[in-house]
């Protein structure tokens, strides 16, 4: 004989509810697929969530839509009143029964028209009205087109501002990865070329005072191409140099730094973006 082992009274609970709210649901269902039978589904907690939240949606449409059917009886139920209690009903509704096709669409054009405007105005204040409505169109028109010319100009600026973000994102604004070991190289290099060039320098300052007599001119010559080349290797390793000395010497670091920019872009984009959604 197989023993049942004993629930928990928290699972017991559960399983409780969960029988109540399938026989709501059941009965929910057959309620709405009567007299048919309501289509095979699978049972399982998911499927039950949803029903139940259909359900309950279902049931509050179904409220909402009983209120307001009693809200338009009662208002429909008080308007025959007040029409009943008038003196002139049967002359008024003798005339509206002679009206024809357009006389009837005019005046159901001149009714809908005084109750927009709030009663029953005159001539002039219809005009007057009608004016004002116009030319408060006029301004409403005005008004989305700068908005429209905003908006254009905010994507453009976007637009610009996203190109110029991808520009900078791109591999050749990436520091290498052997940075550090090129510029301690490049450092070397530029302080002995340094060295020589003020060596050469001085041998030259000497020929000049007459202190080697008896030097070749073209060796002089050669040795002063060589000064020149000389000067021109350093000048690009201080030019190269350049473009390293706003970041730090780390290579993490560094890369913080250009990562701190974007974030500084990204930011500066979104106060933009919420600036754009205030005006419009």
């Amino acid at each position: 004989m197989e023993i049942t082992p004993l629930l928990s009274p928290s699972k017991a609970r559960i399983q409780f509810v969960q029988a109540q709210e399938w026989a709501h649901v059941t009965t929910w269902l057959a309620s709405k697929y009567y007299p048919s039978a309501p289509p095979p589904f699978e049972r399982n907690t998911e499927t039950l969530n949803a029903i139940l939240a259909l359900a309950a949606f279902n049931e509050s449409a179904d409220e909402e839509r009983d209120a307001y059917g009693k809200v338009e009886h009662d208002a429909l139920k008080e308007l025959n009143a007040i029409v009943s209690a008038e003196p002139d009903t049967e002359i008024l509704a003798a005339v509206e029964n002679s009206l024809t096709h357009e006389g009837r669409a005019s005046l159901d054009a001149l009714a809908s028209l005084s109750v927009a405007l709030g009663g029953a105005p005159t001539e002039r204040e219809m005009a007057n009205s009608i004016v004002q409505l116009k030319a408060a169109e006029i301004k409403m028109q005005q008004q989305t087109q700068r908005v429209e010319e905003l908006q254009t100009s905010l994507a453009r600026e976007l637009s610009w501002l996203r190109e110029q973000l991808a520009e900078v994102s791109g591999e050749e604004f990436q520091s290498p990865v052997d940075v550090l070991q090129k510029t301690s190289g490049w450092t070397r290099s530029a302080k002995a070329l340094g060295i020589k060039l003020a060596e050469y320098n001085d041998k030259l300052r000497s020929l000049d005072e007459g202190k080697a007599p008896g030097v070749d001119i073209h060796r002089v010559f050669e040795e002063e191409n060589r000064v020149l080349e000389l000067q021109g290797k350093v000048k690009a390793l201080e030019s190269r140099l350049a473009a390293f000395q706003g970041l730090p010497p780390e290579w993490e670091l560094a890369k913080k730094e250009v990562d701190r920019v974007k974030r500084d872009l990204a930011s500066l984009e979104r106060q933009r973006d919420s600036m754009f959604e205030r005006l419009v």
